[in-house]
C-alpha cells in the first residue's frame, strides 16, 4: 500500500484520468497473469478534505498461471490490492474498474510488491470472467476541512479580548495592598 498509495494520491490532486490499457500494453507492465475467484474482500475507506478512497483487498484463489508462475511461488490463495475513488469520477481518475466483487471470477494482470502481496494495473488490470458481478461501492460526499470553524473561533477569541481591553483599560487594579490604607484618617490615632 505504501507504493501505490502516493500514486493515487498524486493521480488525485493532478486531476488526470489514467487511459485504459491495451492488452499489449498490459502483457508488457504484468509480471503475474493469474486466474481466480474472490473468496473474500476488504475494503477501507480513506478520507482526506480533497479526497476518499476504497483501498480494496482481495483474498483470491488461484485457478491457472498464465504468466510468472515464480511470483506465486505454488500459493494456492494471493492477496491482490486496488483501489476506487469514493467520490466518484468528478474530474479524476476512478482507479480500477472493473473491480470484482466476493465470489467473482477474473483475470487479473498484476506486479507482486516487495511485501508479499500484489497490485493490480491500474485502471483496467482485471477482466471479469462468466458474467462475474463487479463490485459496487457507495459514493461518498466530499469532507468540508472545518477551517471555517477554527477560523471563526479565532476572530471570536480576539473580539472577546478586545472587548476586555476596552472595557478595563485605563483602571488601576481593584485590590489595594494590604499595607495601603483604605481610610486615609484610620492609621493616624492607631485605633479601628
Amino acid at each position: 500500500m505504501k507504493r501505490f498509495f502516493p500514486v493515487a494520491v498524486l493521480a488525485l490532486i493532478a486531476g488526470t484520468t489514467v487511459s485504459a490499457l491495451t492488452p499489449e500494453e498490459l502483457s508488457t507492465r504484468s509480471d503475474t497473469l493469474v486466474t481466480g475467484t474472490v473468496e473474500e474482500s476488504r475494503a477501507i475507506l480513506h478520507r482526506t478534505p480533497q479526497t476518499a478512497f476504497y483501498y480494496v483487498r482481495l483474498k483470491v484463489k488461484v485457478e491457472s498461471i498464465e504468466k510468472g508462475r515464480e511470483q506465486i511461488r505454488g500459493a494456492n490463495i494471493i492477496e491482490v490490492r486496488c483501489w476506487h475513488n469514493a467520490l466518484g469520477n468528478a474530474g479524476g481518475p476512478v482507479g480500477h474498474r472493473p473491480i470484482p466483487s466476493d465470489g467473482s471470477r477474473f483475470r487479473v494482470w498484476m506486479n507482486r510488491h516487495k511485501e508479499g502481496y500484489f497490485e493490480a494495473l491500474e485502471p483496467n488490470g482485471f477482466e471479469l470472467l462468466d458474467g462475474s458481478a463487479d463490485r459496487i461501492f457507495p459514493r461518498v460526499e466530499r469532507r468540508t476541512s472545518g477551517m471555517g470553524q477554527i477560523i471563526a473561533g479565532f476572530v471570536g477569541l480576539l473580539a472577546v479580548c478586545a472587548a476586555a481591553f476596552f472595557r478595563y483599560r485605563g483602571r488601576g487594579p481593584r485590590d489595594r495592598s494590604w499595607s495601603e490604607p483604605t481610610d486615609p484618617g484610620a492609621g493616624k490615632d492607631g485605633g479601628s
